[in-house]
């Protein structure tokens, strides 16, 4: 499903990558959602990259972060990741892998 449209090797390779889909639910939906994604590849050591992403205000909801293309092919796999999900201002919930320290 990922490689769908991806035409030529090249294309394919820009592809791979960690994927995550994050799903949430009870939220005030009077709030825009941030997502704060923090991680640490293969090839970074202990160095913590850090993405976030806005949506539009909702009690439930879904989203896809992915490492993936020339990032992920430079500095490798995700090894660890920590995820925090705000209701505006107010953090609702945290889940991280369990390589996180």
């Amino acid at each position: 499903m990922r490689l769908h449209g991806a035409v030529t090797l090249a294309e394919r390779k820009l592809r791979l990558g960690n994927y995550y889909h994050l799903r949430w639910r009870g939220l005030s939906g009077k709030a825009p959602v941030k997502i704060v994604f923090d991680y640490r590849q293969a090839r970074t050591g202990a160095t913590v990259r850090r993405l976030e992403v806005m949506a539009e205000p909702s009690k439930k909801g879904d989203r896809e972060i992915a490492i993936k293309g020339r990032d992920y092919l430079r500095d490798g796999h995700v090894q660890s990741w920590r995820v925090r999900l705000y209701d505006g201002e107010k953090l609702v919930a945290t889940k991280k892998s369990y390589l996180w320290d």
